[in-house]
C-alpha cells in the first residue's frame, strides 16, 4: 500500500511518501507529463550542497535498492522505534520534521513509497524486475506516477526512472515486497536548509484504490517539508 512520509501510518499504511519522476516510454498507458532529467540547475546555490547524486551512486557501498531493503520495515511502520543504524542520514516524518547533521553527512530521501500489502495497488511488479517495476510505476493503468521532486534550497530535481528500486521485505503491513523513489544528497554546508519533497500520481489502479480505501480521490498530491541544520 501507498503512503506520504508525514502522515500517521495508522491513516492507511499505505502510500509512504518520501521523493521522485522519468523521461522514457513504455507504451500504450504509460505516463510521464511533468517528468524532467535528474541533473540539477547549473547555479550559485549549488555552493550549499544537497546535490542529487547519480541513482548508480553508492555511498559507503549502499546502492539505492540496499537502502531500500535497509529502511523498508522502518519506513512501512509507524516511526515509533529507532531507525536502522545506516553510515548517511535518511530523511522521515518526526513531530517537527527538522534534523541535525553533521557537515559531512550524506542525506538519503525517500520519496514515494509502496507494498504489495492488501489491498494491492493493481498489478503489483517483481521489485527485482527494473523494466517492470519501473513500467508499473509510471504506468497510467498503474500508479501513473507524473512527477516526483526533491527541492533543496529552493534547487528543484525531478527523479528519473533510474531512481525507482524495490527489494522482497517483510513489512509491518503484512507485505512481502517494497518499492520507493529515492536518491541520495551530497553533503551540506554548515547552516539551516530547507528540503522540499513532492510527488503526484494519476494511475487508474491509484484511483480505484483511492475510491476502495477512501484515502484519496481521483490523484494522489503531496508536498512535505524539512529543516536540516548542519553543523
Amino acid at each position: 500500500m501507498l503512503t506520504p512520509f508525514d502522515r500517521p501510518r495508522d491513516l492507511s499504511r499505505i502510500l509512504r511518501a518520501a521523493v521522485v519522476a522519468i523521461p522514457i516510454l513504455f507504451g500504450p498507458g504509460a505516463s510521464f507529463a511533468g517528468l524532467s532529467s535528474s541533473k540539477p540547475p547549473s547555479d550559485e546555490r549549488e555552493d550549499a550542497g544537497g546535490k542529487v547524486l547519480p541513482a548508480r551512486a553508492e555511498p559507503f557501498g549502499y546502492s539505492l535498492k540496499d537502502a531500500a531493503r535497509t529502511t523498508a520495515v522502518f519506513n512501512v511502520g509507524d516511526h515509533s522505534g529507532p531507525p536502522p543504524e545506516l553510515p548517511f542520514v535518511m530523511l522521515y516524518s518526526t513531530p517537527t520534521n527538522t534534523v541535525t547533521v553533521d557537515r559531512a553527512t550524506v542525506l538519503y530521501v525517500p520519496v514515494l513509497q509502496n507494498d504489495d500489502a492488501p489491498p494491492v495497488i493493481g498489478d503489483f511488479p517483481n521489485v527485482d524486475n527494473e523494466a517492470a517495476l519501473i513500467r508499473y510505476t509510471f504506468s497510467g493503468k498503474e500508479l501513473g506516477v507524473q512527477y516526483a521532486t526533491i527541492t533543496v534550497d529552493g534547487r528543484q530535481t525531478s527523479l528519473s526512472h533510474e531512481y525507482v528500486s524495490g527489494a522482497t521485505v517483510a513489512t509491518p503491513d503484512g507485505g512481502k515486497h517494497y518499492m520507493v523513489i529515492a536518491a541520495y544528497l551530497s553533503p551540506l554546508k554548515p547552516g539551516r536548509h530547507k528540503i522540499t519533497i513532492s510527488a503526484l500520481a494519476t494511475g487508474t489502479a491509484l484511483v480505484a484504490w483511492c475510491a476502495f480505501t477512501g484515502f484519496c480521490t481521483d490523484s494522489y498530491a503531496f508536498t512535505i517539508d524539512y529543516t536540516v541544520d548542519v553543523r
